[in-house]
């Protein structure tokens, strides 16, 4: 990806014009948090890391391998070609292709286990064609192979496609994103681009058809022609990204509400100083929204996510003393994580001979083969201090020569700043005030402390005590840390602290939970989760609960939880204490099946709560989908409002289970995107 080398480096320096509003507070001052940031977050260790290099893998070679592959325990997943032949993945090729061609036994055949995110690889271009906008017999070909993709990557179970729209051919053909007379005789830009943004409709429609709750993770988008246009939109029509942006609107207004767009922040790979990270997500989820089409603008910040990129070249390949290499990608692989809204992706293309070569760098050989030395241990470190909501330990710092990549960052570790309230994991009320109380150590001269929420800038304290509230929070998961800084410019940042805002003053609606199969009803037995025919009393009413992106049953009569925290037999419910409210073993995933709904765990994820053995308890285990034991049905328990209208209370019940797995168990108050009409 080097072809792009200076258009990143450009990037990188647009970034010099951030205009982030800094905010200074005083002690007790409540600072309220813009609505337009009300953007709910991944806890940190639900962030996602992913493999995309040079060493791709063939679907063939991962269904043979994957149990080896998974053993890379810091991914969470991968990007894989279907076929070898390359032209296969290169998106607006002249190309029919069949369902042979997607080989789907091969795909159905994937027993993924720890690598729960992974993508197929498309390169949006074309090598054998020249740019084809207006030739609809093409674009037909083009939809019907994408077609076939959202087939291939619904049978391997994929999250979605890493789309790469950075342009290779220049020998061969032109890009599809330049616009001249030339190209395009007769026509203007804005007659061009209409054009294309039909072809951004068409693409994703096709994409979504088999797989609508598609992840599209794109290398990078139109920060990139923000960043060439220099922030002149007059400008743009003359970049070599100019019909970028009209290709993504038009992505972006048909893309149905399971599919998430994300800017995959190429320009990360250059990454040196650790402000660059803060700065680089207010340039993609703000500024970069200039360069789209005016109608669309407010809904690129509202709906485009930001990921982030590492690149294994850029460090480990540098002059620098190996273990400042080493200390340097472990700081990049921290903070990508944290300020990502969910993916990382980790390219590499080390070595001589390029794909699969035997003198490159390769993940999934076995053994792997070349990493440089410190490599894997930068990402472990990495990944296990965000997950304890540590701090990383240092910043790396430039006080001088920021944009400069021949200036070294210093790794500064003074003075020491952490968040001590609220508590990682906290629980607190929607639309109440927040304060963040922190502490210094081995303190010198402050000058400020910066305050993110979900990786934005929310306020800046000048005096002490460092200690400012947040109010206007709405239902959501957040993660805050902080960034004190001397008067010499040096800086150091804080643990970060994820929290879950509640809506405390809504009216709890309690469930009781009917077995498909035996029609028998869960209810509080002590310890456990146990059944009966027929349900009578608060210990079989159930309150559904959704501190963040998972759903927790509270019961009624007792307060306790299903968790399956001690590995019984049975499905637990006793009381979680707030130390322990953390737990993965007492959030669940909420599937939908024939109108029926499942509960996946979080902590044992292929296990789901089920009465197949007919113990007289609920058991969790792994368990085919289509077994009617395993399936339940959320009954809404008659209260003052709903005795006299059951209808009423099934209908209520009705929505919440569309919703909790419609919504991917986002907070029930969310600002979730409503479907755009998708235009033919």
């Amino acid at each position: 990806m080097l072809w792009l080398r200076h258009s990143l480096k450009q990037l990188a320096t647009a970034r010099a014009t951030y205009t982030l509003s800094t905010i200074c507070v005083a002690v007790g001052t409540l600072l309220a948090w813009p609505a337009a940031a009300q953007t709910t977050g991944y806890k940190a260790r639900e962030k996602k890391l992913i493999e995309f290099g040079w060493d791709i893998p063939t679907a063939d070679y991962v269904k043979n391998n994957i149990g080896t592959m998974e053993k890379q325990s810091f991914f969470d997943g991968l990007c894989f070609n279907v076929s070898e032949d390359l032209s296969y993945y290169r998106a607006f090729e002249n190309r029919a292709l069949t369902p042979a061609d997607m080989q789907l036994g091969t795909l159905s055949q994937i027993n993924w286990s720890r690598f729960t995110h992974n993508f197929i690889t498309l390169l949006v271009m074309s090598k054998n064609n020249a740019p084809a906008w207006y030739d609809d017999a093409l674009w037909k070909q083009i939809v019907a192979n994408m077609r076939l993709f959202s087939q291939a990557a619904k049978a391997a179970k994929c999250k979605g496609f890493m789309l790469d729209p950075e342009f290779y051919y220049y020998k061969e053909t032109h890009s599809p994103w330049v616009y001249n007379t030339t190209l395009y005789p007769g026509k203007t830009f804005a007659e061009v681009e209409a054009k294309v943004w039909q072809r951004g409709r068409e693409f994703v429609g096709a994409l979504q058809a088999e797989l609508p709750q598609a992840d599209l993770l794109f290398t990078i988008s139109v920060s990139l022609s923000w960043a060439q246009c220099e922030g002149d939109v007059s400008r743009l029509a003359g970049t070599q990204y100019a019909l970028l942006p009209a290709f993504t609107a038009g992505i972006l207004e048909a893309a149905g509400t399971g599919v998430t767009l994300i800017d995959g922040h190429e320009g990360g790979y250059y990454t040196d100083e650790t402000r660059k990270y803060t700065g680089a997500y207010d340039y993609v989820r703000n500024q970069s929204a200039g360069v789209m089409p005016a109608d669309v603008q407010a809904k690129y910040r509202a709906n485009f996510r930001m990921g982030e990129a590492l690149y294994v070249e850029q460090v480990f390949d540098s002059a620098r003393p190996a273990d400042y290499k080493k200390s340097w990608f472990e700081h990049n692989a921290y903070n990508a994580l944290l300020v990502t809204d969910q993916y990382v992706w980790c390219y590499s293309e080390r070595g001589d001979g390029g794909d699969w070569a035997p003198n490159s760098m390769n993940w999934w050989t076995i053994p792997p083969r070349y990493l440089p030395a410190g490599l894997t241990d930068a990402l472990t470190s990495a990944r296990r201090k965000l997950s304890a909501g540590q701090a990383l330990g240092f910043d790396m710092v430039k006080t001088t020569g920021y944009w400069d990549e021949t200036v070294a960052a210093t790794f500064e570790t003074t003075p020491q700043i952490s968040i001590v309230s609220p508590a990682n994991d906290a629980q607190l009320p929607a639309n109440q005030p927040l304060t963040v109380t922190t502490s210094l150590a081995a303190c010198a001269a402050v000058s400020k402390v910066e305050f993110y929420v979900n990786s934005r800038l929310a306020a800046t304290t000048t005096a002490a005590p460092r200690s400012p509230s947040l109010t206007n929070l709405a239902p959501g998961t957040y993660t805050i840390f902080a960034r004190v800084f001397t008067p010499e410019g040096k800086h150091v940042t804080s643990n970060p602290v994820t929290i879950d805002v509640v809506d405390a003053s809504a009216g709890v609606t309690y469930y009781r939970l009917k077995n498909r199969w035996l029609g028998t009803y869960l209810f509080d037995d002590g310890d456990k989760a146990s059944y009966a025919a027929t349900a009578s009393g608060d210990a079989y009413l159930w309150a559904v609960e959704q501190p963040g992106r998972y759903t927790q049953l509270r019961n009624k009569a007792t307060g306790d939880y299903l968790h399956v925290e001690h590995g019984q037999d049975y499905v637990e419910c006793t009381p979680v204490s707030a130390a322990n409210a953390g737990w993965w073993s007492k959030d669940w995933t909420v599937e939908g099946y024939s109108g029926y709904t499942m509960l996946k765990n979080r902590w044992q994820a292929a296990q789901y709560v089920h009465v197949e053995q007919r113990k007289g308890y609920a058991q969790h285990t792994p368990i085919s989908k289509g077994t009617w034991s395993s399936q339940w049905q959320l009954e809404a328990a008659p209260s003052a409002s709903t005795a006299a209208a059951p209808a009423q209370a099934e209908a209520a019940a009705a929505s919440l289970a569309q919703h909790l797995v419609a919504g991917h168990l986002l907070p029930q108050d969310s600002p979730r995107r409503p479907a755009p009409a998708i235009h033919a």
